[in-house]
């Protein structure tokens, strides 16, 4: 009995230095340089290390971005790109100025569809022969060879409202077909446009002339050819930058004249709602630069749509302003 005693004490002994030295290793295996806990601690600095480091290239990444793609495109490239949106914009103003709605962001098909519109537009059937303009209160063209009949378009502006007539050997008989006019009282800015239907003497003089109060006066006049007679659908007239009106029904195509008078000589453009396309035909104005008298005056063939908006626009410095438009077919 006492030797199964010792035997048993020598194996408890012996068990327990064993589990000692297993809770030793297992210890250092946790909590140790190498042990779990550590490495796993570790893990979770660098998980968070490489998240900051990552948010850190995104938010620089953002910021090459914004500032043009500094860092992302070189500099040639940025400069081609830049060209290439300023072009487009460039070409999407110049459709649209023909009547054509264009944004800068319409793709290349879309562009090439709406010239191809505008392209096909034959520009009706005026023909625009001899025109002259002068800051006075008359202006004189010679009829050329060849033309015995045809219209005459004259246009006066001066710090009253002119009287315009024609009048010359040119002229074998005459008719007022249409007129039109605009007022800025306030300013002084005031012009009249009259259209006549003429039998011409060859070679002969025909002058518009115009009477009014003040000093600050210009006139021209052009004489053009179309086979049908004018027929005038509707005009208005404003002292203001922009003169707008409505296109009646029925009104598909014709032409649309117009006029603005200003300090500096105007630049004057139609657009709207109301024109589908359009084709500038002809212009013509008259300046007297040491009074501020200056006039412009446009034709164009338009396609129309019924029951909407048009209206004429001028740029010019100054404030003594108005501008007028008339459909006619």
């Amino acid at each position: 009995m006492k030797r199964n005693s010792g035997v048993t004490m020598i194996s408890l002994v012996v068990t327990i230095i064993v589990l000692i030295i297993l809770a030793g290793v297992s210890l250092n295996m946790t909590v140790g340089d190498n042990g779990i806990i550590t490495q796993a601690q570790k893990a979770r600095e660098n998980i968070e290390l490489a998240q900051t480091e990552e948010e850190h290239q995104l938010n620089q990444l953002y910021e090459e971005m914004q500032n043009s793609g500094d860092g992302i495109f070189d500099d040639s490239e940025i400069d081609a790109i830049e060209k290439l949106e300023n072009f487009k914009k460039i070409i999407a103003e110049a459709i649209t100025k023909k009547g054509v709605a264009t944004e800068p962001t319409d793709t290349a098909e879309t562009m090439a569809e709406n010239i191809a519109q505008i392209s096909s537009f034959n520009g009706g059937n005026i023909t625009p022969v001899v025109s002259n303009g002068a800051g006075a209160t008359s202006c004189s063209i010679t009829v050329p060879t060849g033309i015995t009949q045809g219209y005459i378009v004259a246009c006066a502006n001066a710090f009253y409202m002119p009287t315009l007539t024609i009048s010359g050997n040119g002229i074998d008989t005459q008719k007022e077909v249409a007129s039109f006019s605009a007022s800025q009282a306030s300013m002084g800015a005031n012009h009249i446009v009259k259209i006549f239907y003429c039998t011409f003497v060859e070679e002969g003089i025909v002058t518009a002339t115009m009477a009014a109060g003040g000093n600050n006066y210009a006139t021209s006049l052009m004489l053009f050819q179309k086979p049908e007679e004018i027929e005038v659908v509707t005009s208005a007239g404003v002292g203001s930058t922009t003169c707008s009106l409505t296109v009646p029904e029925g009104t598909q195509e014709g032409y649309l004249i117009t006029c603005a008078n200003a300090f500096y000589l105007p630049d004057l453009y139609i657009t709207g709602e109301g024109v589908e396309v359009q084709t500038e035909i002809t212009s013509f104005n008259a300046q007297q630069g040491s009074m501020g008298a200056h006039h412009i005056v446009k034709i164009y063939y338009c396609k129309f749509r019924e029951g909407k908006t048009i209206s004429a626009k001028m740029y010019a410095s100054g404030n003594n302003y108005a501008t007028s438009m008339m459909i006619f077919h």
